[in-house]
């Protein structure tokens, strides 16, 4: 029998929603997507509803006691609005609206949605109907939502985008597999300046599984010289030759990480170029869950970048991309890989005008 890994979704909605059948409705989506879908890809989604998983306790606001008891713990959020903004918190608009925030904050999934539904025309509706139409505009700068016209279509569309999301998604792989931590983040900048020496900059943000988690493992290195110059947010517990190339160091993070916290580290490496032998190219191993990978490509030389390549290998078939992909250069630059292939090796080269 499969293992199952455990996704806590949140549902979050104003009182219209909820008075429409909406909260149901949603749990029957899941149900559906549990039994028909989820066992086969090893996910099991549960529900938290303010009303469902809360407790009574005393001593705070009913926001910041929701959000202690099953917001901040939740892995996701699926949030409806209809007509109704809701009632305003202390920080923000609406309950819903703070919970969507401390997703954000968070890194965590959102699954937002707006149902384009006809308005009363009294001026208490209408003042509800622009805040909702003002969120949407705000999140719609830097975010992607939905929106929808009936149930049925809703349906329909929250059970297609949870097969999706939760379909290769790195953090099924990084908690089936015991995984204390997912980069949700992993960029590398890799600038030439004008003297022989390269900098490379890696910035990694991770979000911990698992509570007072302290260590990682990053590399580094090629044919040349290579030292870490600095390191920012981690302390270098040790570091050891791997190969005639690559030298693997220990981290330890500024302190220990509570689960679901998000944390950033960067590290600058220097590359002793003087013997020209620069590969020009760099590359990411997806060997650890990886949501988003980008590279970033510098340089202050009068030489131009005439010809940059973006290749994937295949873990099965190393030595034949599967994809060759040859970029724009006008400029520096700038690739994003979202949702890299576990196991699947991305390498970014390049050309120097002659």
């Amino acid at each position: 029998m499969r293992d199952l890994v455990q996704f806590d979704v949140l549902i979050s909605c104003p009182s219209d929603i909820e008075n429409r059948g909406f909260i149901n409705t949603i749990k029957d989506i899941v149900y559906n997507f549990n039994t028909n879908y989820g066992f086969k890809i090893g996910v099991s989604i549960r529900i938290l509803y303010w009303k469902d998983s809360s407790y009574p306790e005393y001593g705070d606001t009913p926001q910041d006691i929701i959000n202690r008891q099953i917001v901040d713990n939740a892995d996701a959020v699926i949030a409806v609005f209809g007509n109704v903004f809701g009632t305003a918190t202390s920080r923000y608009g609406s309950g819903t609206e703070e919970e969507i925030e401390k997703m954000i904050s968070s890194g965590k999934q959102i699954f937002l949605y707006f149902q384009n539904k006809s308005t009363e025309t009294n001026n208490l509706i209408l003042e509800e109907v622009q805040k909702v139409r003002d969120f949407k505009k705000k999140y719609g700068k830097k975010g992607l939502y939905t929106e929808f016209k009936s149930k049925p279509q809703f349906k329909q569309l929250l059970l297609e985008h949870l097969i999706s999301y939760f379909t290769n998604n790195p953090l099924v792989d990084a908690r089936d597999k015991g995984w204390p931590h997912i980069v949700t983040k992993y960029e590398i900048q890799f600038c030439y300046t004008d003297s022989s020496e390269i900098l490379v900059k890696k910035i990694l943000t991770i979000r911990s599984l698992i509570n007072d988690y302290s260590c990682m493992i990053d590399r580094f290195g090629w044919k040349g010289k290579s030292v870490i110059k600095n390191i920012e947010n981690a302390i270098l517990l040790k570091s050891f030759q791997e190969n005639l190339t690559y030298t693997a160091c220990i981290l330890q993070f500024g302190h220990p990480l509570s689960r679901g916290e998000e944390y950033t580290i960067e590290i600058e490496y220097s590359l002793d170029n003087s013997e020209n032998i620069d590969p020009r190219y760099v590359s990411c191993a997806v060997n650890i869950p990886i949501e988003l990978i980008v590279f970033k490509i510098e340089t202050n030389l009068s030489q131009k970048i005439a010809k940059a390549v973006l290749q994937n290998f295949s873990a099965t078939a190393s030595r034949i991309p599967m994809e060759n992909k040859v970029l724009n250069c006008d400029g520096p630059i700038d690739v994003t890989i979202q949702r890299p292939i576990q196991g699947n090796r991305y390498v970014l080269s390049w050309e120097f005008n002659i």
